[in-house]
């Protein structure tokens, strides 16, 4: 008995050859000529969601943030439960200073995927920049419990337990993440003024020198290591 031939799959639309086109031109870092395909995609299919977002990713690779936001609005009013575009409009939120607008979309996104580490650590990065230690605290147990080994969660941890003056705490913070991340030059700056704070003062040259060889333009690390050599009595370093 000969095979029941298959069907043939659909033919793609006119706006789904758009939208491929749109990503296309995106994954080349074409974003003006990816946003002019998106456009044309969401002029043929306005509902669907999926050209929306990836429009409002275009335009904030370019920058854009008021159309960007424009577009992921629109993602969510086709579906309120996306997630991705919710999370993004948050982000896009912070970089226009409008907290309580971010605050509410992470918010919202944790209400629909209560697992979504991310969304702990920029909530948490909100809350530390307004000065609310006990949400970060909160904010961190939880992603900790999530994500273990998230060096961003340590460094958070570390920052606000300096603030706290709570140095040996904040001390075990910064070489936890640093442990977990050595790439990064800014850690060891911050754990160089806990060193001094806590008068291990040739350890905190060491971590400025680490900070200085990861990044040897760091303003900070010299203004840190220039303060450490004069507790030591070395002028002419300093």
């Amino acid at each position: 008995v000969p095979p029941v031939p298959q069907a043939a799959a659909p033919a793609p639309s006119e706006a789904q050859l758009k939208l491929q086109a749109g990503l296309e031109l995106a994954a080349r870092g074409r974003y003006t000529e990816a946003v002019e395909a998106y456009q044309q995609a969401a002029r043929l299919a306005p509902d669907d969601y999926r050209i929306h977002y990836n429009l409002g990713n275009a335009y904030a690779r370019q920058l854009d943030y008021p159309r960007a936001i424009q577009a992921y609005l629109q993602v969510l009013k086709l579906d309120s439960t996306q997630v991705s575009a919710r999370h993004n409009l948050a982000g896009l939120y912070v970089r226009q200073l409008n907290f309580a607008q971010a605050i509410e979309e992470h918010q919202k996104v944790l209400g629909l995927d209560p697992k979504h580490v991310s969304t702990y650590r920029d909530l948490a990065h909100i809350y530390f920049t307004r000065g609310e230690y006990p949400q970060v605290e909160s904010l961190v147990a939880q992603g900790l419990k999530l994500a273990p080994d998230d060096p961003e969660f340590y460094w958070l941890l570390a920052r606000m337990r300096a603030k706290e003056l709570r140095h040996e705490e904040a001390l075990r913070a910064f070489e936890r993440r640093i442990a977990l991340d050595s790439t990064d030059a800014e850690t060891p700056v911050e754990m160089a003024k806990t060193l001094i704070k806590l008068d291990r003062t040739h350890e905190a040259v060491a971590a400025c020198k680490r900070g200085l060889a990861l990044n040897p333009q760091g303003k900070d690390a010299f203004f840190i290591l220039a303060d450490a050599y004069r507790r030591l009595g070395l002028k002419d370093e300093s």
